[in-house]
Protein backbone atom coordinates (compact mmCIF):
# COMPACT_ATOMS: atom_id res chain seq x y z
CA UNK A 1 0.00 0.00 0.00
CA UNK A 2 3.07 2.51 0.84
CA UNK A 3 4.48 1.87 -2.78
CA UNK A 4 1.51 1.92 -4.44
CA UNK A 5 0.11 5.40 -2.74
CA UNK A 6 3.73 7.02 -2.69
CA UNK A 7 4.34 5.93 -6.65
CA UNK A 8 0.54 7.42 -7.17
CA UNK A 9 0.90 10.79 -5.46
CA UNK A 10 4.21 11.52 -7.01
CA UNK A 11 2.72 10.48 -10.33
CA UNK A 12 -0.05 12.63 -10.17
CA UNK A 13 1.91 15.83 -8.74
CA UNK A 14 4.16 15.20 -12.18
CA UNK A 15 1.33 15.62 -13.95
CA UNK A 16 -0.34 18.31 -12.23
CA UNK A 17 2.96 20.11 -12.83
CA UNK A 18 3.56 19.70 -16.21
CA UNK A 19 6.94 17.49 -15.61
CA UNK A 20 7.89 14.14 -16.89
CA UNK A 21 5.04 11.42 -15.59
CA UNK A 22 7.12 8.59 -15.91
CA UNK A 23 10.14 10.48 -13.81
CA UNK A 24 7.27 11.10 -11.31
CA UNK A 25 6.54 7.56 -10.71
CA UNK A 26 10.02 6.77 -10.32
CA UNK A 27 10.91 9.38 -7.68
CA UNK A 28 7.38 7.88 -6.35
CA UNK A 29 8.53 4.12 -6.17
CA UNK A 30 12.36 5.67 -5.12
CA UNK A 31 11.47 7.65 -2.10
CA UNK A 32 9.32 4.51 -0.90
CA UNK A 33 11.88 2.53 -0.53
CA UNK A 34 13.47 2.94 3.17
CA UNK A 35 17.02 1.77 4.47
CA UNK A 36 17.05 -2.12 5.77
CA UNK A 37 20.67 -2.46 6.82
CA UNK A 38 20.16 0.80 8.97
CA UNK A 39 16.78 -0.07 10.39
CA UNK A 40 17.75 -3.41 11.60
CA UNK A 41 20.58 -2.11 12.73
CA UNK A 42 19.24 0.37 15.09
CA UNK A 43 16.67 -2.06 16.14
CA UNK A 44 19.57 -4.52 16.78
CA UNK A 45 21.49 -2.21 19.25
CA UNK A 46 17.95 -0.93 20.64
CA UNK A 47 16.74 -4.49 21.26
CA UNK A 48 13.34 -3.53 19.31
CA UNK A 49 13.67 -6.68 16.78
CA UNK A 50 11.33 -8.79 18.93
CA UNK A 51 8.60 -6.19 19.42
CA UNK A 52 5.40 -5.74 17.17
CA UNK A 53 6.67 -2.38 15.73
CA UNK A 54 9.53 -3.97 15.05
CA UNK A 55 8.55 -7.36 13.23
CA UNK A 56 5.83 -5.22 11.45
CA UNK A 57 9.24 -2.75 10.13
CA UNK A 58 11.48 -5.77 9.23
CA UNK A 59 8.79 -7.54 7.35
CA UNK A 60 7.86 -3.96 5.71
CA UNK A 61 11.74 -3.61 5.10
CA UNK A 62 11.90 -7.70 3.65
CA UNK A 63 9.07 -7.07 0.76
CA UNK A 64 10.05 -3.93 -0.48
CA UNK A 65 13.72 -5.26 -0.94
CA UNK A 66 11.95 -8.17 -2.89
CA UNK A 67 10.25 -5.00 -4.89
CA UNK A 68 13.52 -3.83 -6.44
CA UNK A 69 14.17 -5.98 -8.28
CA UNK A 70 10.64 -5.67 -10.40
CA UNK A 71 11.46 -2.35 -10.18
CA UNK A 72 15.15 -2.86 -11.95
CA UNK A 73 13.33 -4.84 -14.33
CA UNK A 74 10.13 -2.38 -15.17
CA UNK A 75 12.79 0.31 -15.06
CA UNK A 76 13.49 0.12 -19.20
CA UNK A 77 9.43 0.59 -19.61
CA UNK A 78 9.13 3.77 -17.80
CA UNK A 79 12.77 4.81 -19.86
CA UNK A 80 10.76 3.69 -23.05
CA UNK A 81 7.75 5.85 -22.24
CA UNK A 82 9.96 8.92 -21.26
CA UNK A 83 12.39 9.07 -24.27
CA UNK A 84 8.97 9.02 -26.49
CA UNK A 85 6.25 12.04 -26.67
CA UNK A 86 3.58 9.75 -27.43
CA UNK A 87 3.43 6.20 -26.81
CA UNK A 88 0.90 3.63 -28.04
CA UNK A 89 -0.79 1.82 -25.77
CA UNK A 90 0.26 -1.60 -28.39
CA UNK A 91 3.86 -0.65 -27.63
CA UNK A 92 3.55 -0.63 -24.43
CA UNK A 93 2.13 -3.63 -23.94
CA UNK A 94 4.35 -5.34 -26.13
CA UNK A 95 7.30 -4.20 -24.06
CA UNK A 96 4.82 -5.32 -20.38
CA UNK A 97 4.97 -8.48 -22.48
CA UNK A 98 8.17 -8.56 -22.98
CA UNK A 99 9.41 -7.73 -19.65
CA UNK A 100 7.14 -10.73 -17.73
CA UNK A 101 8.67 -13.14 -20.63
CA UNK A 102 11.75 -12.32 -19.42
CA UNK A 103 11.11 -12.27 -15.51
CA UNK A 104 9.21 -15.55 -15.84
CA UNK A 105 12.04 -16.96 -17.57
CA UNK A 106 14.66 -15.86 -15.58
CA UNK A 107 12.73 -16.73 -12.33
CA UNK A 108 11.88 -20.06 -13.44
CA UNK A 109 15.20 -20.94 -14.47
CA UNK A 110 16.96 -19.68 -11.27
CA UNK A 111 14.57 -21.77 -9.09
CA UNK A 112 14.72 -24.58 -11.26
CA UNK A 113 18.59 -24.68 -10.72
CA UNK A 114 18.38 -24.00 -7.01
CA UNK A 115 16.24 -26.87 -6.58
CA UNK A 116 18.23 -29.37 -8.96
CA UNK A 117 21.45 -28.57 -9.37
CA UNK A 118 22.53 -26.40 -6.51
CA UNK A 119 22.59 -28.53 -3.74
CA UNK A 120 24.31 -31.57 -5.10
CA UNK A 121 26.97 -29.41 -6.44
CA UNK A 122 27.34 -27.58 -3.14
CA UNK A 123 27.32 -31.42 -1.14
CA UNK A 124 30.40 -32.21 -3.68
CA UNK A 125 32.58 -28.94 -3.19
CA UNK A 126 32.04 -29.13 0.44
CA UNK A 127 33.78 -32.65 0.47
CA UNK A 128 36.44 -31.95 -1.81
CA UNK A 129 37.51 -27.99 -1.96
CA UNK A 130 39.34 -26.02 0.41
CA UNK A 131 37.19 -23.27 2.34
CA UNK A 132 39.02 -20.42 0.20
CA UNK A 133 38.22 -22.14 -3.07
CA UNK A 134 34.44 -22.53 -1.96
CA UNK A 135 34.32 -18.62 -1.00
CA UNK A 136 35.68 -18.05 -4.78
CA UNK A 137 33.16 -20.22 -6.00
CA UNK A 138 30.46 -18.45 -4.20
CA UNK A 139 31.35 -15.13 -5.59
CA UNK A 140 31.95 -16.33 -9.11
CA UNK A 141 28.63 -18.10 -9.20
CA UNK A 142 26.89 -14.69 -8.31
CA UNK A 143 28.87 -12.48 -10.64
CA UNK A 144 27.66 -14.73 -13.38
CA UNK A 145 24.17 -15.07 -12.29
CA UNK A 146 24.61 -11.01 -11.99
CA UNK A 147 25.79 -10.91 -15.82
CA UNK A 148 23.85 -13.39 -17.44
CA UNK A 149 20.66 -11.46 -15.87
CA UNK A 150 22.68 -7.94 -17.45
CA UNK A 151 22.40 -9.50 -20.75
CA UNK A 152 18.81 -10.73 -20.68
CA UNK A 153 18.24 -6.91 -20.22
CA UNK A 154 17.42 -7.48 -16.19
CA UNK A 155 19.91 -5.35 -14.65
CA UNK A 156 23.13 -6.92 -13.13
CA UNK A 157 21.59 -5.77 -9.63
CA UNK A 158 18.50 -8.09 -9.86
CA UNK A 159 20.87 -10.69 -10.98
CA UNK A 160 22.89 -10.22 -7.70
CA UNK A 161 19.70 -10.57 -5.52
CA UNK A 162 18.32 -13.72 -7.01
CA UNK A 163 21.48 -15.29 -6.79
CA UNK A 164 21.91 -14.62 -3.25
CA UNK A 165 18.58 -16.04 -3.00
CA UNK A 166 19.31 -19.19 -4.89
CA UNK A 167 22.11 -19.51 -2.20
CA UNK A 168 19.96 -19.59 0.25
CA UNK A 169 18.30 -23.25 -0.60
CA UNK A 170 22.12 -24.26 0.64
CA UNK A 171 21.51 -26.30 4.05
CA UNK A 172 23.45 -23.52 6.20
CA UNK A 173 23.24 -20.40 3.89
CA UNK A 174 24.93 -18.36 7.29
CA UNK A 175 28.03 -20.40 6.29
CA UNK A 176 28.24 -19.37 2.76
CA UNK A 177 27.90 -15.70 4.05
CA UNK A 178 29.91 -16.03 6.48
CA UNK A 179 33.11 -17.17 3.47
CA UNK A 180 31.96 -13.76 1.70
CA UNK A 181 31.64 -11.75 4.14
CA UNK A 182 34.84 -9.95 4.06
CA UNK A 183 34.42 -9.71 0.57
CA UNK A 184 30.61 -7.87 1.20
CA UNK A 185 32.44 -5.37 3.29
CA UNK A 186 34.54 -4.49 0.59
CA UNK A 187 31.92 -3.67 -2.04
CA UNK A 188 29.97 -2.01 0.62
CA UNK A 189 33.35 0.57 1.35
CA UNK A 190 33.71 0.68 -2.61
CA UNK A 191 29.92 1.59 -2.91
CA UNK A 192 29.61 4.09 -0.66
CA UNK A 193 33.16 5.40 -1.16
CA UNK A 194 31.57 5.79 -5.41
CA UNK A 195 28.55 7.67 -3.96
CA UNK A 196 30.68 9.84 -2.59
CA UNK A 197 32.81 10.68 -5.56
CA UNK A 198 29.78 11.76 -7.68
CA UNK A 199 28.40 14.36 -4.83
CA UNK A 200 29.73 17.79 -5.74
CA UNK A 201 30.85 19.47 -2.13
CA UNK A 202 30.31 22.41 -4.22
CA UNK A 203 26.53 21.52 -5.47
CA UNK A 204 25.68 20.18 -1.67
CA UNK A 205 27.03 23.52 -0.66
CA UNK A 206 24.94 25.85 -2.77
CA UNK A 207 21.96 24.11 -3.08
CA UNK A 208 22.19 23.28 1.36
CA UNK A 209 18.67 25.14 2.22
CA UNK A 210 16.94 23.19 -0.75
CA UNK A 211 18.10 19.88 0.04
CA UNK A 212 17.18 20.47 3.97
CA UNK A 213 14.02 21.31 3.26
CA UNK A 214 13.23 18.02 0.73
CA UNK A 215 14.69 15.45 3.55
CA UNK A 216 12.06 17.41 5.68
CA UNK A 217 9.55 17.13 3.04
CA UNK A 218 9.96 13.48 2.26
CA UNK A 219 10.94 12.23 6.04
CA UNK A 220 7.31 14.00 6.66
CA UNK A 221 5.37 12.80 3.60
CA UNK A 222 6.97 9.22 4.48
CA UNK A 223 6.06 9.24 8.32
CA UNK A 224 1.85 10.81 7.22
CA UNK A 225 1.47 7.61 4.41
CA UNK A 226 3.22 5.10 6.61
CA UNK A 227 1.51 6.15 9.84
CA UNK A 228 -1.52 6.18 7.90
CA UNK A 229 -1.13 3.04 6.40
CA UNK A 230 -0.57 1.28 9.67
CA UNK A 231 -3.26 2.66 11.78
CA UNK A 232 -6.06 1.50 9.28
CA UNK A 233 -4.94 -2.18 9.99
CA UNK A 234 -5.77 -1.77 13.54
CA UNK A 235 -2.42 -0.62 15.14
CA UNK A 236 -2.22 2.17 18.18
CA UNK A 237 -1.41 5.29 16.65
CA UNK A 238 1.47 5.81 18.96
CA UNK A 239 2.80 2.34 17.19
CA UNK A 240 1.34 3.16 13.93
CA UNK A 241 4.10 6.77 14.40
CA UNK A 242 6.67 4.72 15.60
CA UNK A 243 6.70 2.45 12.47
CA UNK A 244 6.38 5.39 10.00
CA UNK A 245 9.25 7.22 11.82
CA UNK A 246 11.75 3.99 11.51
CA UNK A 247 11.16 3.70 8.04
CA UNK A 248 10.70 7.69 7.23
CA UNK A 249 14.28 7.35 5.22
CA UNK A 250 15.02 6.67 1.72
CA UNK A 251 16.90 3.07 1.21
CA UNK A 252 20.19 3.09 0.01
CA UNK A 253 18.93 1.21 -3.30
CA UNK A 254 17.89 4.73 -4.33
CA UNK A 255 22.06 5.32 -4.91
CA UNK A 256 21.41 2.01 -7.45
CA UNK A 257 18.02 3.22 -9.39
CA UNK A 258 19.51 6.68 -9.46
CA UNK A 259 22.24 5.24 -11.05
CA UNK A 260 19.94 3.41 -13.31
CA UNK A 261 17.73 6.62 -14.07
CA UNK A 262 20.40 8.61 -14.84
CA UNK A 263 21.40 6.23 -17.66
CA UNK A 264 17.78 5.67 -19.28
CA UNK A 265 17.25 9.83 -18.75
CA UNK A 266 14.40 9.84 -16.80
CA UNK A 267 15.83 12.34 -14.79
CA UNK A 268 17.96 15.46 -15.24
CA UNK A 269 21.40 15.65 -13.58
CA UNK A 270 20.10 18.27 -11.43
CA UNK A 271 17.20 16.23 -10.07
CA UNK A 272 19.65 13.35 -9.67
CA UNK A 273 22.15 15.10 -7.71
CA UNK A 274 19.09 16.62 -5.34
CA UNK A 275 17.98 13.22 -4.42
CA UNK A 276 21.15 12.15 -4.15
CA UNK A 277 21.53 14.67 -1.49
CA UNK A 278 18.58 14.30 0.30
CA UNK A 279 18.63 10.67 0.46
CA UNK A 280 21.90 10.89 2.52
CA UNK A 281 20.34 13.28 4.36
CA UNK A 282 17.42 11.25 5.30
CA UNK A 283 19.72 8.23 6.17
CA UNK A 284 21.71 10.50 8.38
CA UNK A 285 19.21 11.42 10.56
CA UNK A 286 17.54 7.75 10.50
CA UNK A 287 19.05 7.29 13.84
CA UNK A 288 18.06 9.90 15.57
CA UNK A 289 14.26 9.14 14.36
CA UNK A 290 14.30 5.71 15.51
CA UNK A 291 15.26 7.15 18.88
Amino acid sequence: MEIVLFTAIAGISASIAGWSVPGGLFVGALVAMSSTSIVVKCLEESGCGATTRGQIMIGTLILQDLSVGLFFAFMPLLGYAASHASVSFTATLALVFTVFVKLSLAMGTAFFLARTAILPIAGIMEMFASPELLQLCGLAFCMTIAWTSDQMGLSSELGAFVAGVMLSVLPEPEVVLHRVHQTRNLFVALFLASIGLIMSPVFLAEHLKILVLGTLLVVAGKTLVIATVVWLFNYPPKMALGVALGLAQVGEFAFVLLSEATQMHLLPHQGYMMLLGVTALSLLITPVLMK
